[in-house]
């Protein structure tokens, strides 16, 4: 019993967006039909358990990744270069003051 409780419980929180979305579209009808506030909020809720049953990031919330100059080719990895080294020699000015 406690199980299904518990699953009743995390079905009503997972379809939380939508339950909101119909519930404004009711109250204020959308002007143009191209897209629902319930469909948004349909799509947040599949987006939101993808997360949770994949344990990743939601959209937009990804980790940033460091690029280097490394990563660079031909005159872009030249003139990261001397920016690097520009600003290396900057930072080594104002540390010693």
């Amino acid at each position: 019993m406690r199980n299904k409780i518990l699953l009743v419980t995390l079905l009503c929180l997972i379809q939380g967006c939508t339950v909101i979305g119909m519930a404004m579209d009711s109250q204020f009808p959308p002007k143009d039909k191209r897209e629902s506030l319930s469909e948004m909020g349909l799509k947040a809720d599949i987006e939101l358990s993808k997360s949770v049953i994949y344990d990743q990031p939601l959209p937009g919330n990804e980790p940033k990744v460091l690029t280097g100059c490394k990563s660079l080719k031909g005159k872009a990895q030249v003139e990261c270069y001397e920016v690097s080294s520009q600003l290396n020699k900057s930072l080594q000015e104002h540390v010693k003051k």
